[in-house]
């Protein structure tokens, strides 16, 4: 669900050719001090992943193993657990 109390960060986007069409990857960074939930999806393939991120943690989403274009936009949302702040995931090319 998207909605209030999520953030909205910039998550980088990655692809890679390979022999059967375009790998779709999402790079998340969790910037904060505190463990956060994120919803990981792309315009390409709306199918949410859940992942957990450890404060200072990151990780690779793969989104989709075979496209047939190179263009995508990644989306990340972090709902904000109650007292933590809002959350700021980092994108290391910032």
């Amino acid at each position: 669900m998207r909605g209030d109390g999520q953030s909205r960060p910039k998550p980088r986007g990655e692809v890679v050719n390979t022999a059967f069409g375009f790998r779709h990857s999402i790079h998340v960074t969790n910037g904060c001090s505190y463990a956060v939930d994120c919803h990981v999806f792309s315009d390409v393939n709306p199918a949410v992943q859940n992942v957990h991120l450890a404060p200072g943690a990151a990780t690779d989403v793969v989104t989709h193993m075979a496209a047939p274009g190179s263009g995508f936009v990644p989306h990340v949302e972090c709902p904000t657990p109650a007292g933590a702040g809002r959350p700021r995931i980092t994108d290391p090319t910032d």
